[in-house]
């Protein structure tokens, strides 16, 4: 009797273990799957905000889920960190001539698209060469820092200001008219003017203008404003030209 008591029980924990060592399998395999599932998502959709779900933070599955959020966490700060590398002027904090000429593409697609207009100003510093000169490149790193600053706390939220390089800087102005633009120049002309800048004193610009047409690509466009600010220049410096289509 006894004997056959001990071996039910003996069959009932060898069961119990059984059951047990089927449920941590399966545990273990469902945990696996949300991770991988989680894992095939950031690298399928290249989204490293994503985070693992954490669960019991004591158990292993959770442990390697923190150790891999951790690590999702750096990633994406890295990336955070190119993206501004390749999309800014380090110098003056404008947007980079490459990011500058994606959203040149994007805005004039987008403008055609809707029977808009967009407006483009090249905006050059007078004589800059001359303060490097007399003054060494730090002060004329300086004064493309303030004179980026200014430009940019003048310009709309839907503007756009690049470092197109040197001394010249674009900016991009959806829905312009060539009125609304040339406001705009002459007050950033007017307001650079009107500025001390440390060391060299006054500084001015010359802008040119150009509004986009149907038919112009961002060449086009960007021509009509590099030839006006050349008329700029050539009629004295320190003013506002516009060159629209006939």
């Amino acid at each position: 009797m006894n004997l056959q008591i001990y071996i039910v029980v003996a069959l009932g924990l060898a069961v119990l273990v059984v059951l047990l060592t089927i449920f941590a399998i399966v545990r273990v395999l469902a945990a696996m799957k949300v991770l991988l599932d989680a894992l095939d998502g950031v690298v399928e959709n290249q989204d490293y905000k994503t985070r693992l779900p954490t669960g019991y933070k004591s158990d292993e599955f959770g442990q390697i889920n923190l150790s891999i959020n951790d690590l999702l966490a750096h990633t994406e700060k890295l990336i955070e960190e190119k993206d501004y590398l390749a999309n800014t002027d380090l110098l003056t904090g404008a947007t980079s001539r490459r990011c500058f000429l994606d959203n040149a593409e994007k805005s004039l697609d987008q403008a055609k698209r809707y029977g808009d207009s967009l407006g483009l100003a090249v905006v050059d510093i007078d004589f800059f060469k001359s303060v490097n000169d007399t003054h060494g490149h730090d002060v004329g790193d300086s004064v493309l820092k303030k004179f980026s600053a200014m430009l940019k706390s003048e310009i709309r939220l839907s503007d756009v200001l690049g470092r197109w390089g040197g001394e010249e800087f674009v900016i991009l102005a959806p829905h312009a008219s060539a009125e609304s633009l040339v406001q705009l120049a002459e007050k950033l002309r007017g307001h650079i003017e009107n500025t001390k800048f440390p060391v060299v004193g006054s500084v001015t610009c010359s802008i040119g203008l150009s509004v986009s047409t149907p038919n112009d690509t961002f060449e086009s466009l960007f021509q009509r404003a590099d030839e006006a600010l050349y008329t700029a220049k050539h009629n004295g410096r320190n003013r506002v030209e516009i060159l629209e289509m006939a």
